[in-house]
C-alpha cells in the first residue's frame, strides 16, 4: 500500500491470526491528518492549514481573506505552504538537493574566508620580517 511504502504509516501485524486491529486514523483521511499536522507542528499558522485544506473558517471568512500568493509563499508574519514542502515530502529527494544548495552555499564562504585570510597573511609577513630582523628595535 501507498501509506506503508511512503512511510506515513507501519504495517500492523495480525496477533495470533485473528483479525487486523483497527486503526486510530482511516487510511483516505490520513492524508489530510498528516498534512495539517506536520503544517501545524512546522510553523504554518491555522488559518492559513485550513484555508489550503479548504475548510470552512466560519465568521472569520469575512475578515481573513489572503491571497492565493500569501498562502503559497507566506508574508512577514506567517509562514506559507512552500516553508512546509521538505516537511511534508516523504521523497528523500527534495530533502537532498536543499541540502546540497546549502552546503555548497557554505563552501563558496569557506573559499571566500581562505582567500581573506591568505590576503591578510601576505599584508603581515612582510611586517613580522621586519620585526625579526630589526633585532630588537622597532622599524617600520
Amino acid at each position: 500500500m501507498l501509506l506503508h511504502t511512503t512511510g506515513i504509516r507501519r504495517r500492523n501485524q495480525a496477533k495470533n491470526n485473528t483479525k487486523r486491529e483497527r486503526r486510530e486514523v482511516m487510511q483516505a483521511h490520513g492524508f489530510r491528518k498528516f498534512f495539517d499536522t506536520t503544517c501545524t507542528l512546522n510553523g504554518t499558522d491555522g488559518l492559513y492549514v485550513d484555508k489550503l485544506m479548504g475548510h470552512d473558517i466560519g465568521l472569520k471568512a469575512h475578515y481573513f481573506k489572503p491571497s492565493s500568493q500569501e498562502l503559497l509563499e507566506g508574508n512577514d508574519h506567517k509562514l506559507g505552504y512552500v516553508s512546509v514542502i521538505d516537511a511534508l515530502t516523504t521523497n528523500e529527494e527534495n530533502r537532498l538537493r536543499h541540502e546540497n544548495e546549502m552546503l555548497k552555499v557554505n563552501k563558496s564562504e569557506i573559499e571566500q574566508l581562505k582567500e581573506q585570510a591568505e590576503n591578510t597573511n601576505h599584508l603581515w609577513l612582510p611586517l613580522t620580517h621586519k620585526l625579526r630582523n630589526s633585532s630588537g628595535r622597532l622599524t617600520v
